[in-house]
């Protein structure tokens, strides 16, 4: 009888800990982010995750690495198969990943066991042509050689197009071709005239525009209102966006465009202490996730709650931002 009322308060207790959020987790608990390429945004910003993470392992009692990848869909492959616990993506793929898409130029399957923690920064739509280039306007794009990203990546560069393409009324018989280029030859290709368009998303300033606007003179086309208002009346999961004045050389005007969130995603399977344990040490260290790049420097905690969620956010992540009345608890 002893015995069994031992057990009745072990289980009790075990109980009792596992509901609060804030205890120390197991010791040395590994984890993993898939983050990008080291050309990109979402490799430096895993890193410095991990580094707090790391940092405070004693407390969260959890080690984390980064993992290098191929681009958003990659990242929700290996979130889906087990190979990481979390993932940097930008929104719109994260809501490709929950509900699964088919379209000319992706095709994903479903996973409904996605979720959300926390949105970062807006990551842009920009396309590239040289100066002296002909095309000076959206309207003009037909009958060009566009670079739709990096080979293997698939990322937003594609989904973009496929809106654009979708709300203009074009088909990509309407064009000369749209290539994946290697990540390395993308501003060479564009300032030695291998290609008249060069499409990149993200957050800014960007290396490879850096790049190809430091070895030949370049614009970014402007997104007109209408076709802002056309696409992000259709696919929710875009928005209005920018590209700032004196951030590339040569762009002295500010361009408008589309974009889409950088977010941070797991499985729901993922426990409610690891993913509460995780978004505790980024928001607490805000100001140090800031300084990883210049994309970052105007993040806020309600924003990062609430934009860019295009799916259901992970109860770990809810209960930590209830408690500090960045979300109402519903």
């Amino acid at each position: 009888m002893k015995i069994f009322l031992l057990l009745i308060l072990f289980v009790s207790i075990n109980s009792a800990v596992a509901a609060d959020m804030k205890i120390d987790l197991l010791d040395d608990t590994n984890i993993s982010i898939a983050t990008g390429s080291g050309y990109g945004v979402y490799y430096p910003i895993g890193n410095n995750i991990c580094r707090l993470i790391n940092h405070n392992r004693k407390s969260l009692g959890l080690r984390c690495k980064t993992e290098l990848s191929m681009g958003a869909p990659h990242n929700l492959s290996m979130l889906q198969n087990g190979e990481v616990d979390f993932a940097l993506v930008q929104s719109d793929w994260a809501k490709y990943g929950f509900y699964g898409i088919t379209s000319p130029s992706q095709k994903i399957k479903a996973n409904n066991q996605l979720r959300f923690i926390m949105s970062l920064h807006d990551e842009d739509l920009m396309l590239l042509v040289r100066r002296d280039s002909n095309i000076k306007t959206i309207d003009q794009l037909k009958g060009s050689i566009i670079s739709s990203g990096s080979v293997n990546s698939n990322s937003s560069i594609s989904t973009m197009l496929d809106s654009l393409i979708n709300v203009k009324g074009w088909k990509y018989s309407n064009f000369k071709s749209i290539n994946s280029i290697k990540l390395y030859e993308q501003a060479n290709s564009l300032c030695n005239k291998a290609i008249d368009v060069l499409t990149v998303v993200s957050g800014a300033p960007n290396t490879i525009v850096s790049e190809a606007a430091s070895d030949c003179e370049i614009s970014i086309l402007p997104f007109d209102e209408a076709t802002i208002t056309a696409i992000t009346q259709k696919y929710n999961e875009f928005f209005g966006g920018s590209i700032e004045p004196g951030i590339y050389p040569g762009i002295n005007r500010t361009v408008p465009t589309i974009a889409a969130k950088a977010v941070l995603v797991t499985n729901a399977s993922t426990s409610d202490k690891i993913v509460y344990g995780v978004t505790r040490i980024i928001m607490e260290n805000l100001e140090n996730l800031k300084k990883v790049h210049p994309s970052l420097a105007e993040l806020d905690r309600i924003s990062m709650v609430t934009l860019g969620r295009t799916i259901e956010m992970h109860p770990g992540a809810a209960l930590y931002y209830i408690e500090k009345g960045y979300l109402k608890n519903q």
